[in-house]
């Protein structure tokens, strides 16, 4: 990784006006490289070069194999390869026959996100179609900056716009203020400096970031005050030095003023982020240790019941529904029930719509399984009928909506490492009541159940997957309690929980009957 930032840059039909109001913006010390990605025909001679030197404050020139990267430069890509970055340079790779039209923005954002991690930064300028938006979620995945041009600037908005409704755009901004952010993003710190520092102003100005959680709460009915207190101080101290402003009182200020802004925050706390068959080893480990003990309770009637917490935009849910039909064969399959859910609604709505584009899904499917569960549609790959058939999507407050109930296993991945232990322990707690006896829980690389105490055992530690213990639990919100004097309340019983939690789920059901057999109707009130 190259110790400074590298900025990739997107652009297709009506860039070339994009790109030069751009350059004319940019200061000649950045301290950042730019590397730009334009659709161009693969027999197209670029003039870039020459048309972009004249305003540019940098040098510019086209892109040549093993180039090194240079800060305060600004490299073309040649119309007849893909950029890749490799130990700090340049590697052309040339386009074959097949490639030619392919998705060569979202190429690049991918191998950007791998080489540069945090001090990668993502731009999408205008184009047409969706180039760009798949690769820019792995660049905010991998902690990275990311951008996109207001689509009311561009002249044609395609592609800025399905970068945002990705939700994982940081900034959407006119060309000026992108140029203008750009020359700021030196001053944003590394993430080991940017959480120390996020870590100092959260404490050093504690009554402002009271103030930024209390108008998302107000604006959003999201509480963020579950995440610890890192998460938002890093991710606001980012944008704070973005927008050029002088401290979290001043962004709190500036905040309270622009819901554009209120959104973009919620979003990036969100951390949207996933990918097909992400860790490919727990869904190995999950198809050697977990999917058959499922077996011996087929009976017909006895579903498989599965729940994706923080399912994002549907990929974890969709992996584990092609993964049990790829288990069970051309032999006998239960009848298989998976509840995703999110906070995010955008996230829910991408789920539910089942399309995703070619990069989506070359990230981590096999075109065996491209051709088996997927069906080429106008704008990308709809999943097929009888896997989204298996999952339903729903727009759930993880910490205070009630749980599932009776789940042979949950997948809870890269969620519990943004919150406070207290409320981890709550969400343990939570899981474990909503398991079968001997029901599996699957967690993220990074996450464990220290704060679990006694509430699982290690199946496969290395891969983070649990099986139930027979410790008795019972159902709480794992909303933690207010502070201050209360009166004592008894812990509330299996029993009422579990009514409660029947009639959540009776209703689910009885929605998802009337939605798929019952014809259509109006209820008059005479």
């Amino acid at each position: 990784m190259n110790d400074f930032y590298v900025a990739g840059i997107g652009a297709s039909a009506g860039g070339l006006a994009a790109l030069k109001l751009l350059l004319e913006h940019l200061p000649a010390k950045t301290g950042v490289a730019f590397v730009l990605i334009q659709h161009l025909p693969a027999d197209h001679r670029s003039a870039l070069v020459e048309l972009l030197r004249p305003v540019a404050s940098i040098p510019v020139s086209e892109a040549s194999d093993r180039t090194l990267l240079e800060p305060d430069h600004f490299y073309v890509c040649p119309s007849k390869a893909n950029i890749e970055l490799e130990n700090g340079v340049i590697r052309l790779v040339p386009l074959t026959d097949a490639q030619k039209g392919h998705m060569s923005i979202d190429a690049f954002f991918y191998s950007l996100a791998r080489r540069q991690q945090q001090r990668a930064v993502a731009v999408v300028l205008s184009g047409t179609g969706s180039d760009g938006a798949a690769g820019l979620r792995a660049v905010k995945a991998a902690g990275g900056l990311t951008f996109a041009q207001d689509p009311e600037t561009a002249q044609y908005d395609g592609m800025p716009q399905s970068a945002i409704e990705t939700g994982c755009v940081d900034f959407v901004l006119s060309i000026p203020e992108i140029a203008c952010a750009l020359s700021r993003i030196t001053s944003v710190p590394a993430e080991e400096a940017c959480q120390d520092k996020a870590e100092e102003s959260t404490y050093d100005g504690q009554e402002e970031t009271q103030r930024i959680l209390h108008l998302l709460k107000a604006s959003t009915d999201i509480d963020f005050s579950h995440y610890k207190p890192a998460t938002i101080g890093r991710r606001v101290q980012r944008r704070i030095v973005v927008h050029g402003l002088e401290g979290v009182a001043a962004y709190a200020t500036h905040l309270g003023t622009r819901p554009a802004e209120m959104e973009a925050l919620t979003n990036d706390l969100l951390i949207g982020v996933t990918e097909f068959f992400r860790d490919p080893s727990a869904f190995e480990a999950l198809t050697a240790s977990v999917y058959p003990a499922f077996q011996p309770g087929l009976s017909g009637d006895e579903p498989v019941r599965v729940w994706v917490a923080g399912c994002s935009s549907g990929e974890e849910a969709y992996s584990i529904a092609m993964s049990l039909l790829e288990f069970y064969g051309d032999g006998s399959v239960p009848q298989i029930q998976i509840f995703a859910t999110d906070l995010s609604a955008k996230g829910i709505a991408k789920a539910r719509s089942g399309v995703y584009s070619r990069e989506e899904l070359h990230r981590g499917l096999s075109e065996e399984r491209i051709d088996r569960f997927f069906t080429r549609v106008e704008n990308g790959y709809r999943i097929n009928k009888r896997v989204r058939e298996m999952c339903v999507f729903a727009r759930q407050n993880l910490i205070k909506d009630p749980p599932f109930s009776r789940l042979d296993l949950i997948s809870c991945r890269n969620l519990l490492i943004y919150l406070k232990p207290a409320v981890q322990a709550r969400l343990l707690s939570l899981f474990h009541f909503a398991l079968k006896p001997g029901g599996y829980l699957l967690l993220g690389k990074s996450e464990s159940i220290a704060s679990a105490h006694g509430l699982f055992a290690p199946l496969d530690k290395g891969n983070r997957i649990y099986m139930k213990t027979k410790t008795q639990s019972t159902y709480q919100s794992a909303e933690p309690r207010a502070e201050g004097p209360r009166r004592e309340q008894p812990e509330r019983p299996i029993e009422p929980a579990y009514d409660e939690m029947r009639s959540d789920l009776q209703m689910e059901a009885d929605r998802i009957l009337l939605a798929r057999y019952a014809p259509s109707g109006v209820v008059v009130n005479d």
